[in-house]
């Protein structure tokens, strides 16, 4: 009834990503297999998360309890000091926030074989992603791995939305309809779904809280909790090309519709257009930079989505433009 990721491990992917239900067990089950590899192989495990705010306090020294309170690890002692792990007085782990990983590049972690990326994806509140925070991933997946070819990271998370900058950079599908596991070459993600577990989860008495709502769809379904189609539109056949905007890799052209006052974003642009970088690091030839002081179409594209004015084509789309707006908005 609970998580199992043998299927994952089989694959043998670099990147795995995991995204299922609350409480299916995904923490545990990779939690227990990095202090198993450890204890059995001597392989080191980093446990990462976004910000170092969120590695503070007694939520961190909890971190292992579950597991011992499962009956796993009750001969071994499990510490934290500072930002080292420590099973049976030796160092098993290291503990790093991705937001300060850039301080990390001169360290060595040669016995690392395995990084645990925890609650990877974010759910609409005061935290958003680093700025091009897949590339800040990617290289300090490279500060540990170095030249070693078998160092694989596994990125948990429940299902918040397929919006997020890690689906659109590894264009990530989700599988077909009856299957569990997509994969691309070293990219895969994974969405388990145990309808024992389900079934029992709606028989309590939260589930009969929260029926019918978009909340259980998430919790218990494994829906993507924050994809509804609200600001998701075609664009009309009077809509015009005004711009475009690049973000790391993605031009997205806005377009407007004078008679009905709406701007639509989508993956059509015209390139003799003006095409705006988003950030420092999309920034390439041919293109104006944006900083502080915004050009006219970037000002555009705030006040169309402050008046509620603004409609993306599909999620992916909404994806990136809603992480843009969220932090420049």
């Amino acid at each position: 009834m609970w998580y199992d990721g043998s299927k994952v491990l089989e694959k043998g992917s670099l990147f795995n990503f995991i995204v299922g239900g609350r409480g299916i067990g995904k923490s545990f089950f990779w939690k227990r297999y990095c202090l198993e590899r450890f204890r059995d192989h001597g392989e080191q495990f980093i446990y990462l998360r976004r910000y170092k705010e969120e590695l503070k306090g007694d939520k961190l020294k909890r971190l292992f309890n579950d597991l011992q309170a499962a009956g796993y690890f009750t001969e071994n002692t499990i510490e934290i000091k500072g930002r080292e792990i420590y099973f049976d007085k030796k160092v098993c782990g290291y503990i790093q926030a991705l937001s300060t990983a850039l301080i990390a590049k001169s360290d060595s972690f040669p016995n690392v074989e395995t990084i645990l990326f925890d609650e990877f994806l974010i759910e609409t509140g005061t935290y958003h992603y680093l700025k091009n925070e897949v590339e800040s991933l990617i290289g300090f997946y490279e500060t540990v791995a170095r030249n070693r070819p078998d160092v694989s990271v596994y990125l948990l998370s429940n299902a918040i939305t397929v919006s997020n900058p890690y689906f659109a950079y590894f264009r990530i599908q989700l599988p077909m309809k009856g299957a569990r596991i997509w994969r691309r070459g070293e990219v895969l993600l994974d969405m388990p779904r145990d309808d024992e577990f389900i079934e029992m989860r709606k028989k309590s008495r939260f589930h009969r809280l929260i029926e019918g709502t978009d909340y259980a769809d998430y919790s218990i379904e494994n829906n993507f909790l924050l994809d509804n189609d609200t600001f998701i539109e075609k664009k009309t056949s009077q809509s015009i090309p005004a711009c475009n905007f690049l973000f790391n890799g993605a031009i997205i052209g806005m377009w407007l519709d004078n008679s009905n006052g709406i701007a639509y974003c989508s993956f059509d642009h015209d390139d003799h257009l003006y095409t705006y970088s988003m950030s420092t690091g999309a920034h390439t030839y041919n293109t104006i930079l944006t900083g502080r002081i915004k050009p006219y179409h970037v000002r555009l594209l705030i006040d169309q989505y402050r008046a509620g004015c603004l409609r993306c084509e599909n999620q992916k789309i909404k994806g990136i433009m809603m992480d843009y707006l969220g932090r420049a908005g």
